[in-house]
């Protein structure tokens, strides 16, 4: 332990047997009581000022400078030596790096000119678009697809990033990404706390030690970019600018329109069976999609769905050993036959479609947001696949006259056994199959009642062809589909008068 009598300080005597002793070969160092971690290090020859200081959270050791010969005096005398060291010690503990600081105590070029030079030589990195599939490149390999779309949407369709085009991303400096988050927070504000994890997550990524010195991006560099605090609102508040009233389940008479347009085949084979399975099991888009042919028995006219928990949402939290048996019934179960007879040898019943670039598709197969766009392509109804299970939460007590709580059997993932019940999750193997039985009768004599009363108001969902009409029309809009009669009417005398609807493949162009 250093001694802190100041007659143990080091003078410039020091330095004058320092510099004989390096000559000498000799290897030691000599601390200076008076600043903590202050050292004369004499090793390989040379002479060298150096003070140990915790940075982020670790101990680090910087070099303050040689020692050589100047005239009478010496390079870095002792007193220049404690100043570097208290001034890079306190940079240190106010979490700035003093890297800057320490080369203008070597060279004598201020910080300023410093980021001046950097800025004019432009430093060795890659341009903003390269960033981005590089960190959308990790992001597909190692984590789940849907954080790929996420993460792929906010850097390419968030506008204010464009000021970042063609861009070196080592020269994006900290107050550039917190003015863009501000821009983005006057427009949107929860939004802007998105694109600061996405945008601090990507930084992360560029600044690992096997990158850094492709992207020139440095280690914490965003450590303290923050999207600006959102304004304060009470939940509910109808004053706040982004209140919503909150949502009702979809109407009776969409759920029956939705099961009419799945039932016609309008979107062909696959896509329509897709969405029976989705409105008679009520499972979540990812569990549909990511339907397997071993996950699947037949029982007479029912089949029995045993989803494995990596297609449950609990299974990200909670230790789910166990499969959660659904059963399909009517419809349903016909459905989920037809998607394996069209699947083949394919052991997916949904396998993934066309992959954008020169990309590996992350699933084998299709993506959830396919079930989200065929929603939004049905005429007159205005739900997401998440409305069905709204829907069966709703209407299962108000019009099933069920008992509260009932619809976690099939909706909860946990049996409907409480979070909290530890024996009940890990230890209770009963699936109470015949409660589920009933309630899926019953929900899917409901969606037929529902079709019904669809049906009878518009009495077009039964024809097939008018139902693709209807979905182009809602697809791409009443001056598409003008321009379309238009071309089919002038073509019609040369044989090639085809209406595009009348094609299931085109209807789902864009959805695949």
């Amino acid at each position: 332990m250093a001694n802190s009598d100041p007659s143990f300080s080091i003078t410039k005597a020091t330095l004058t047997a320092a510099l004989r002793d390096a000559a000498d070969g000799a290897d030691y160092v000599r601390r200076d009581p008076s600043i903590g971690g202050l050292e004369l290090r004499v090793r390989y020859g040379k002479v060298v000022w150096t003070v140990r200081a915790r940075l982020h959270g670790r101990q680090r050791r910087f070099d303050l400078g040689e020692v050589k010969k100047a005239g009478e005096n010496y390079t870095v005398m002792p007193a220049e030596g404690r100043r570097r060291a208290q001034r890079v010690k306190d940079l240190c503990k106010l979490g700035i790096n003093p890297a800057p600081a320490i080369i203008e105590f070597k060279t004598g070029m201020s910080e300023a000119r410093q980021r001046q030079e950097a800025a004019a030589a432009g430093p060795p990195s890659v341009r903003w678009e390269v960033a981005k599939d590089m960190f959308l490149d990790h992001v597909l390999e190692k984590r789940r697809s849907a954080t790929f779309d996420d993460y792929k949407n906010i850097l390419n369709n968030t506008p204010e990033l464009a000021a970042f085009a063609r861009r070196q991303v080592s020269s994006i400096s900290p107050e550039e990404i917190a003015e863009i988050l501000a821009k983005i927070f006057d427009r949107a504000e929860p939004h802007s706390e998105h694109v600061q994890r996405v945008l601090s997550s990507m930084w992360s990524h560029l600044a690992k030690p096997a990158y850094r010195r492709t992207t020139g991006v440095v280690p914490y560099s965003l450590r303290g970019v923050r999207a600006p605090e959102r304004t304060s609102h009470e939940i509910g508040d109808p004053h706040a600018p982004d209140f919503e009233a909150l949502d009702a389940p979809p109407s009776e008479i969409e759920l029956g329109r939705a099961v009419a347009i799945a039932k016609s085949g309008a979107f062909g084979q696959r896509a329509s069976a897709a969405l029976l399975v989705l409105a008679g099991s009520v499972q979540r888009r990812r569990a549909v999609v990511g339907m397997h042919r071993s996950d699947f028995r037949r029982f007479a006219d029912e089949e029995c769905w045993a989803m494995p928990p990596y297609f449950r949402k609990t299974a990200r939290k909670k230790r789910s050993r166990g499969k959660h048996l659904v059963p399909l019934i009517g419809w349903a179960a016909e459905a989920a036959d037809r998607l394996d007879r069209a699947a083949g040898d394919q052991p997916w019943y949904l396998p993934v479609g066309k992959t954008h670039r020169d990309r590996q598709p992350k699933a084998p197969h299709a993506n959830p947001s396919w079930l989200t766009k065929l929603h939004q392509f049905m005429p007159g109804v205005d739900m997401s696949p998440h409305g069905w299970r709204a829907a069966f939460a709703t209407y299962g007590s108000k019009r099933l006259r069920w008992a509260r709580g009932d619809e976690k059997l099939v909706l909860d993932h946990m049996e409907g056994y409480d979070p909290g019940d530890v024996t009940a999750q890990h230890y209770n193997t009963d699936p109470s199959m015949l409660r589920k039985r009933t309630m899926m009768r019953a929900w899917i004599g409901f969606l037929d009642q529902c079709e019904a009363t669809a049906v009878a108001a518009d009495p077009s969902l039964r024809d097939v062809e008018a139902v693709r009409e209807g979905i182009y029309r809602t697809r791409y809009g009443e001056d598409a589909w003008k321009r379309a009669l238009k071309r089919a009417a002038k073509n019609k005398g040369k044989g090639a008068g085809v209406l595009p609807w009348n094609d299931p493949e085109a209807v789902l162009e864009a959805a695949e």
